[in-house]
């Protein structure tokens, strides 16, 4: 069975008329009918209800249906990952950062992302955070990471690492007491 097949099904389904499903696929009707009594044929089962007017599935078909969406599902996305393998990244990104998330944040995510793609160049300033929007806004980096967002006009936030903070008190200190503690503390 082939792809193609699944699709026409599909669609067959999805518009419950077989002229319909012919213009979708640029084929005839007959050909759609003829795919569909060639499907029955292979599963040995009735796949549509042809005893009333209305178009209707049977349980197999229910069946094949539910198989064709997953099996177009999964070609779509081979395809997709095929191309993407076809396309080679290349160039340079510039990155605007502070000191901690620089050295600490990054390496790791810069490290995984290096090696998956080998052509592409990274280079990292790091600065103070009012320079890092700066660079930003000024296209001078194609990305920053600051610690904290910004409402700056210009400029589009998107969180990328949830920071564990954690406070270190002597035991004498009220918030010693308390198991969790909130900034408002």
């Amino acid at each position: 069975m082939h792809v193609e097949n699944l699709k026409i099904f599909c669609d067959l389904v999805d518009s419950k008329s077989f002229s319909q499903a012919a213009r979708m696929n640029d084929i005839t009707q007959s050909a759609v009918s003829q795919q569909l009594r060639s499907m029955e044929k292979h599963f040995d089962a009735l796949i549509v209800d042809r005893s009333q007017k209305q178009f209707r599935l049977t349980n197999e078909g229910e069946k094949v249906l539910q198989f064709a969406r997953e099996m177009l599902g999964q070609y779509e996305i081979l395809e997709c990952e095929l191309q993407a393998m076809k396309k080679v990244l290349s160039g340079t990104i510039q990155v605007s950062t502070v000191c901690s998330i620089g050295l600490h944040e990054l390496p790791p995510y810069l490290k995984d992302f290096l090696q998956k793609h080998p052509t592409i160049k990274v280079n990292v300033e790091y600065r103070r955070s009012n320079f890092v929007y700066e660079d930003v806004l000024q296209r001078r980096a194609d990305i920053g990471l600051v610690a904290f967002p910004t409402n700056t006009q210009g400029i589009e936030t998107i969180p990328f690492v949830k920071d564990k903070l954690i406070l270190i008190s002597n035991r004498e200190h009220p918030l010693a007491e308390k198991s969790c503690i909130t900034l408002k503390d």
